[in-house]
């Protein structure tokens, strides 16, 4: 496995990256029909943004459990696939082995924020001082140069965790949430080089209630996004049994952008 600036794992089990990793493929065990539709769309339009230039190299942001990953397309197609994640499964580990041009990268994206909320906490504890905005970091991307870059289903997840961790110790102001989660936001958007990266993000959340009625939406985006030279957008049904918002349905609103 290639490393890029990697984290403890002792630091990303308390701060629950793996448990949430866990979390993902167990809600999609649970909810499989209910996620195609989306983990399709995804792959299609990652062809589509290649299929006319295919690259040498190509690095994917966020790989996880490469469910939403053309695999078998990008290992057929391409000389070079950089996976980058904070934490690559043991299953994926094992599959990767079995390809010579699939290369994992373990690293924080955010280029220090992880470990920057973990020491945040543990010197606040200390001292009973800080803020989230004392959080020093520039995204990266992992050590690794590519010909094309895909952000996958990431940008609105790097910040949830941080502040959901740093949360359940120190009280920060709304603004301040909003201000962190904007810097982190753009900094990914940043890293994304023009003309030759793709971005799929969730950008809203809708809780329904059990007659499919729309109760709350929640951006989960605080930055604006790059208009592209093609743009699509669906609504994935993330989870339907009332465990995510409790005892309600939560549908995502996709927007996938050829940067």
């Amino acid at each position: 496995m290639n490393h890029g600036k990697g984290v403890d794992r002792k630091v990303l089990r308390r701060m629950k990256y793996i448990s949430d990793q866990k979390g993902i493929m167990n809600r999609y065990l649970a909810e499989d029909d209910n996620w195609e539709l989306h983990l399709e769309r995804t792959r299609n339009f990652i062809i589509g943004c290649l299929e006319k230039n295919i690259p040498e190299s190509i690095a994917v942001l966020g790989s996880g459990w490469l469910l939403d990953i053309p695999f078998e397309y990008l290992v057929a197609r391409i000389k070079t696939i950089y996976l980058v994640d904070i934490f690559h499964p043991p299953q994926i580990i094992n599959k990767a082995e079995n390809f010579p041009n699939v290369h994992l990268v373990q690293a924080d994206v955010t280029g220090g924020a992880i470990e920057g909320a973990y020491n945040l906490v543990r010197n606040y504890k200390k001292s009973g001082k800080g803020s989230l905005l004392d959080i020093a970091c520039q995204a990266t991307m992992g050590g690794e140069m590519a010909g094309f870059v895909v952000s996958l289903n990431l940008l609105n997840q790097l910040d949830i965790l941080l502040v959901d961790y740093v949360s359940r110790f120190i009280e920060i102001p709304r603004e301040e949430k909003e201000t962190f989660r904007k810097r982190i936001q753009q900094q990914h958007l940043e890293l994304l080089p023009a003309g030759r990266s793709c971005l799929i993000s969730d950008v809203e959340e809708r809780v329904l209630n059990r007659n499919k009625k729309e109760v709350t939406t929640k951006r989960l985006t605080y930055t604006e996004l790059p208009s592209g030279s093609k743009q699509e957008e669906w609504t994935w049904t993330f989870d339907t049994r009332g465990e995510y918002n409790k005892g309600h349905q939560t549908e995502m609103l996709v927007r996938a952008i050829r940067v």
